[in-house]
């Protein structure tokens, strides 16, 4: 697992079998801290899941990346899915059209 991050979002960075890839944020995602997931997404490829636990806070620059980052993924074959989002993150995806993404099962 690899682990990067400043003082308010920290993110790990893990492989799985068959080419999956799991990135696990943890703080808050804002315009402060989108270049870090940004970096942690576009160096994954396949498929994508983003373990939303520990998100305290999402805004529009996090909902974004998770779009431009989606798009690029799909465009390559791969796929990107969003898991284990708190009710507040859930509840900012859903009005962001992005509940389509959450993935009701642990991956």
């Amino acid at each position: 697992m690899t682990c990067m991050g400043n003082a308010s979002l920290r993110l790990g960075r893990h492989e799985l079998a068959h080419g999956r890839t799991v990135v696990v944020p943890v703080g808050e995602i804002d315009l402060a801290t989108r270049d870090l997931l940004r970096s942690a997404l576009e160096a994954s490829h396949g498929d994508v899941v983003v373990d939303l636990s520990g998100v305290s806070f999402l805004d529009s620059e996090g909902i974004a990346v998770l779009i431009a980052q989606r798009k690029r993924l799909i465009a390559s074959g791969g796929s990107l899915q969003l898991r284990d989002a708190q009710p507040a993150m859930r509840k900012v995806l859903e009005i962001a059209g992005l509940e389509t993404l959450i993935a009701e099962e642990r991956a």
